[in-house]
């Protein structure tokens, strides 16, 4: 019986060695490749006048879809915490095929319009 539960053991072993995902540390994150999101500096920036998404949005699916709001003010329960914390500021943004994210990511980020971007 020992020898069983022994042999059972080396091979789940086994089988988790030789199946297991190999992970790259150079790639920890993982994001779409045409979808960024924004959170504006402050109330009274618009998404639209942010000059390094300027040319970048993709229209494929009309401006309604590129440019979306994460969080609905209709479906949000406590709206002065969530006003508070910036949460309406917060927005996906569909990006042209081919834009190098992480560039146009860094970009944002050095914008005094934009809080964060990734």
């Amino acid at each position: 019986m020992i020898r069983v539960s022994k042999l059972v053991a080396i091979s789940a072993i086994t089988l988790s060695i030789i199946f297991a995902e190999n992970i790259n540390p150079l790639q920890r994150y993982n994001y779409l490749p045409d979808q960024i999101v924004i959170k504006t500096a402050n109330d009274e920036i618009d998404i639209y006048s942010i000059d390094a998404l300027s040319g970048k949005i993709s229209l494929q699916k009309g401006l309604d879809n590129a440019v979306k709001k994460v969080f609905d003010g209709n479906r949000v329960k406590f709206k002065e915490k969530a006003k508070a914390l910036g949460l309406f500021r917060v927005y996906t943004v569909q990006i042209e095929a081919g834009t190098d994210i992480l560039q146009l990511c860094n970009e944002l980020n050095r914008s005094e319009n934009v809080q964060w971007a990734e």
